[in-house]
C-alpha cells in the first residue's frame, strides 16, 4: 500500500465465460458492448500506525485513462488500536466493446502495508437488455441505395446502401452503410450493385473489417454498364460487422461512373444487399 496510484492483479481466476481477464496485467477487456455490473473490494492487513485523514481508495481505470470510478475509506480518528480497511466498489455502466477495465488502490498513508490475499475480489457480469436476444431468432436485413449517386474519383469507397427495406434488429447503419450482426452465427451475405457511365475495370468485395471476401473483378460492357454480384456465408461472432467495398481499377483520377439507385426496392434497377442468420 503505497501512496501512489497501483494497479491490482487479481491473480486466481474461479469464472471467465468469455476468456475476457487476463491474470497476469489485470486487466479485463470488454468482449461485446452493453451494460456490465462491476464489483470490487480489497483489504489490507491489520495496521496500527494509520493517522487520521488517511485514507484507502479503490478505482477502475477505462482505457488505461486515469480514474474513471473509485470510493474510498477513510480513518476519522487516530486509531487505539490495528485496523483494517476493506474498500470496495460496484458500478453499473454501458461500455463498447473492445474498452479495457483494471481495478487500482490508492492511499494517503505513510506505512508499510499490504494487502491481504484472501479479503480481494473482482466480479464483472453483462446484464441481460432489450438488446439481447435468443440463439435461434430470425435475423434478416435487406437495404438499398435509394438514389442514384456519382463517383468522380477513382478512390475505394463503401457503396452507400443508405435506405433499408427490413431491419429485424435494426442492425444496419444507413450513413456507415455497415451491418453489425446483432446474434452469432452462420450468416449468408449476398449484394447486387449495378454501375452506368463507367468505363475501365473494378473489383468488389465483402469486408469484415480485418479481411475481405468474395472479391469479384468486372469490366462494363460497351454501352458502358456493369453488374456485380457477391455472396459469401461465414461465422460472424456479435458485434462483428460487414460492408461492401468498391475499388476502381485501370481509370483515371477524373474518371466518374455512377451506382444505380431506386425510390423503392421494388424498382428494376437497384443495388442492394440482404443479410441472413442461417443457423
Amino acid at each position: 500500500i503505497s501512496s501512489s496510484q497501483t494497479n491490482i492483479i487479481f491473480d486466481e481466476e474461479e469464472i471467465d465465460s468469455s476468456a475476457s481477464y487476463d491474470n497476469t496485467t489485470g486487466i479485463f477487456t470488454v468482449p461485446e458492448s452493453g451494460r456490465y455490473l462491476i464489483t470490487a473490494q480489497v483489504r489490507n492487513s491489520a495496521l496500527s500506525d494509520w493517522s487520521e485523514g488517511d485514507f484507502m481508495k479503490i478505482g477502475i481505470e477505462k482505457n488505461g485513462s486515469g480514474s474513471f470510478y473509485q470510493n474510498l475509506v477513510e480513518v476519522q480518528e487516530v486509531p487505539s488500536q490495528t485496523v483494517v480497511l476493506a474498500p470496495n466498489l460496484a458500478v453499473a455502466d454501458d461500455f463498447v466493446k473492445g474498452d479495457t477495465l483494471n481495478v487500482y488502490i490508492d492511499a494517503k498513508y505513510s506505512g508499510s502495508g499490504t494487502l491481504q490475499a484472501n479479503g480481494g475480489y473482482l466480479s464483472i457480469t453483462k446484464l441481460a437488455s432489450a438488446q439481447t436476444h435468443i440463439d435461434n431468432e430470425t435475423v434478416a436485413c435487406k437495404a438499398f441505395v435509394n438514389a442514384d449517386y456519382t463517383r468522380s474519383d477513382s478512390n475505394s469507397h463503401t457503396i452507400q446502401f443508405n435506405e433499408v427495406a427490413y431491419d429485424t434488429h435494426a442492425a444496419f447503419d444507413t450513413s456507415t452503410y455497415e451491418y453489425t450482426f446483432p446474434v452469432s452465427g452462420y450468416y449468408l451475405v449476398h449484394a447486387n450493385v449495378l454501375f452506368s457511365s463507367f468505363s475501365g475495370f473494378a473489383n468488389a468485395r465483402i469486408t469484415d473489417g480485418s479481411s475481405s471476401h468474395s472479391y469479384v473483378y468486372f469490366g462494363a460492357n460497351d454501352d458502358e454498364v456493369a453488374g456485380v454480384t457477391l455472396t459469401y456465408m461465414n461465422y460472424y461472432s456479435k458485434g462483428d460487422f460487414t460492408k461492401v467495398y468498391m475499388d476502381p481499377q485501370g481509370v483515371t483520377e477524373d474518371a466518374s461512373y455512377t451506382v444505380e439507385g431506386n425510390s423503392t426496392m421494388g424498382g428494376t434497377i437497384v443495388s442492394h444487399i440482404s443479410i441472413t442468420r442461417l443457423k
